[in-house]
């Protein structure tokens, strides 16, 4: 797998959640259009099986261009990676979510009701599953990752290993991403995310949450400003008690 090859995934890849994105702003006036709401289903499942196997073919090609890729341009790499997948992801599960819907609708079985006994309808054919999860086999224990309490100085730090071990990962699947993220989160941080039940979508959102929280520029200045502002003037170079006392910015 090169360069070009991956290139050619990604432009699927933006292709089919372009089209994804088209057809789900546009398919309730279809529905009030045509009576054949199996051609409306139809085509959803069409473009959430292509989207779902393009990009875990996606997936499977950053991991094969990680040894040619230069270690100055890992940072903005993992970055464009993390994109791409937070696009896909996001977009898969709205389509998910609009061909339950669409079923609930039909009076016919949704994902939750495809193990029901009491339908008497036949079962539809079962959604793509969600990929295996690998938590366990990547031992991430090993990799000693930062905790994050809520301190916006530990924030950056926190933030560009988690992103590079964790987010941008392509051999994880979302679901352990959001996993792994709670366990690295304490204090007000952990709090963010109460509520959040661990899922594609809300992987997408918990990010947001806490760059909007922790990662906003103003905010960081501000307390970077307080803290300098809290200094106690040191008198002489050799009190090495008060210099001790600086707070590290």
């Amino acid at each position: 797998m090169d360069f070009a090859s991956r290139a050619s995934y990604r432009g699927q890849v933006t292709k089919l959640v372009k089209s994804a994105n088209e057809y789900l702003q546009s398919d309730d006036s279809k529905i009030k259009e045509t009576s054949n709401i199996d051609e409306i289903e139809e085509e959803l499942s069409v473009l959430l099986e292509r989207l779902t196997a393009t990009n875990e073919s996606l997936k499977k090609a950053n991991g094969d261009v990680v040894p040619l890729i230069k270690s100055d341009d890992m940072g903005k790499e993992a970055d464009t990676v993390a994109e791409y997948e937070d696009k896909a992801i996001s977009t898969i599960a709205r389509l998910r979510c609009r061909l339950s819907k669409l079923r609930h609708c039909q009076g016919q079985p949704t994902i939750n009701d495809i193990n029901d006994t009491t339908q008497t309808t036949a079962p539809l054919p079962p959604l793509p599953p969600i990929p295996p999860s690998n938590f366990n086999a990547i031992k991430l224990k090993k990799l000693q990752p930062k905790k994050f309490s809520g301190e916006f100085k530990d924030w950056v730090p926190f933030w560009e290993q988690y992103r590079v071990l964790v987010h941008a990962n392509p051999s994880l699947s979302t679901i352990d991403k959001f996993n792994y993220l709670e366990t690295v989160l304490t204090g007000k941080a952990a709090e963010t995310l109460a509520g959040l039940t661990p899922s594609e979508a809300n992987y997408v959102t918990a990010i947001t949450l806490l760059k909007e929280e922790y990662g906003n520029n103003e905010k960081i200045i501000d307390f970077t400003m307080q803290r300098l502002l809290s200094i106690q003037p040191v008198n002489s170079k050799t009190d090495a008690v008060g210099l001790r006392r600086y707070p590290v910015v």
